[in-house]
Order: C-alpha cells, then structure tokens, then sequence
C-alpha cells in the first residue's frame, strides 16, 4: 500500500525522494518508509498477497525455494546473514534525519551478505537461498510476500498422486504440491491417523506452530503420518516455506 498510494516506487526509479507537499497527510496521520524495490517480474494472477512476521532465535535459520513466489522482506530487529543463488540489491536503512532510505548495496550470486535493522530487500520469484541468524540476539523481519494462487485455491484442482485408496477413502490424507496443503483444512474423528505425502517437486515439512509434531525434511515422494488422538486443531505450516500453513481439526 505505501509504495502504491505514497510514491516510494518512484523514488526506487529515479532515486530522488519525493517533495514534501506530496505528502499533505491529514491530521493525526504519520507515514514512515520503511522498504521498496523493483520487482523484474511480477507472479500471474490471480495472486495472494501476506504480510507476516518471522523471527529467528540466536543460531537459527531458514532454507526457502520460493517457487513462484516473490516477498519484499524488512528487517526489524537484529541482523541476519544471508545467501541467494541470485544476485541480490540490499537497501540500507535510512540514515538519521533522512525520511528515506537510499543507499544500496548488490551482491552476486552465491556471496554471502548481512542485513541489519531497517535494511530490506525484494528477494525474487525462482531464486532459493538461506537467511540464519549468527548473532547473539535474536532477529525478526517482516514480510510482504506475494504469488500466484495454486490448485483449489485458484479453482483448478490439481491433479497429482495420493498416499493411498485407504487414507483418501477415510478422508485422512494430506497432500503437499503446488506450495499449498491440499486439503488446507482437514477435519477428522479422533484417533484417526493422518498422512501428509509431497507430491511435489521441492522438499516441505509438516510442523505444527506449537511442538507437537513435527514431520522433518519431506523429499518429492516421501510421506510422514501422524496419529491424532486429542480434540482439538491442530494448526501447522511448512518450516521451509512458512506461507504455506494448514490445519487438522479433531472432533
């Protein structure tokens, strides 16, 4: 919205920040740049666009292949090390008394490079890489992530493999393709056993947001199970792509 409606798009165009009175805001309404960039492709639509939070604990770290998929990632607390398999453009954060940020810094594929407090960054569509955090503190970044809606969701089911006539016959399968839990949200009786298999072509986990299972590393074709005994829902997301989220409801 603010690159839209305020005008740091053109100022990532031209790099000269824009007049003041462009900014007439009414009274008791602030605005603050805080990232931009150009996009060299956008994803077909239709699309969905999220704004999330990510935070990584002192040595932690995170493997994304975005497919389709590009984000304009900020970073709000702390620094983070990251690798692209793409060249990357790094805005650094605005200097005191700037209303913009202005300085970047571009890095070639493979080169490792930091990114502080108030530094942001397009990371493209195609592009995988790895962002951990090396420090002592931990770190968080906000995302503004946008793709292309896939299978049920854009309302055309996919067509792909299932992990078996038994789980699909009692409705306890999950499949993982398309960078989406298919289906999303998946109600079942308690005691029933669930079965995620990826039937797609990057590696995806089943986690769950508070611990209680967890389906580690799932290669193309490989499948995890997990029985569900308590009432309840049970909310979970790939730990490698956390815009993919799903949930089980145990009745």
């Amino acid at each position: 919205m603010v690159g839209t409606r305020f005008g740091p798009g053109a100022l990532a165009q031209d790099g000269t920040p824009p007049a003041e009175e462009e900014f007439e805001l009414p009274e008791g309404v602030s605005f603050e740049a805080l990232g931009y960039g150009t996009a060299e492709e956008l994803p077909a639509t239709p699309a969905d666009v999220l704004l999330f939070r990510v935070g990584f604990e002192p040595g932690a770290g995170l493997e994304d292949d975005p497919g389709a998929r590009l984000a304009l990632v900020y970073v709000e607390e702390g620094v983070l090390t990251v690798t692209m398999e793409g060249p990357m453009t790094v805005l650094r954060a605005a200097a005191e008394g700037t209303p913009f940020p202005m300085e970047t810094e571009t890095f070639a594929a493979g080169e490792e490079f930091t990114m502080a407090e108030g530094d942001s960054a397009i990371f493209p569509a195609g592009v995988a890489g790895e962002v951990r955090n090396e420090g002592d503190e931990p770190a968080t970044v906000l995302v503004a992530d946008i793709g292309p809606l896939e299978g049920e969701a854009a309302g055309t089911p996919e067509a792909g493999g299932t992990p078996g006539a038994a789980d699909a016959a009692t409705g306890s399968a999950v499949e993982i393709a398309d960078f989406a839990f298919s289906p999303e949200t998946l109600t079942v009786a308690a005691g029933t056993t669930v079965t995620w298999t990826n039937d797609g072509e990057k590696p995806h986990t089943a986690t769950h947001a508070g611990g209680a299972f967890d389906s580690g590393r799932l290669e193309p074709g490989d499948d995890h199970r997990e029985t569900f005994d308590e009432p309840g829902t049970y909310e979970y997301f790939c730990a490698i792509h956390p815009t993919m989220t799903g949930a089980i409801v145990v009745e």
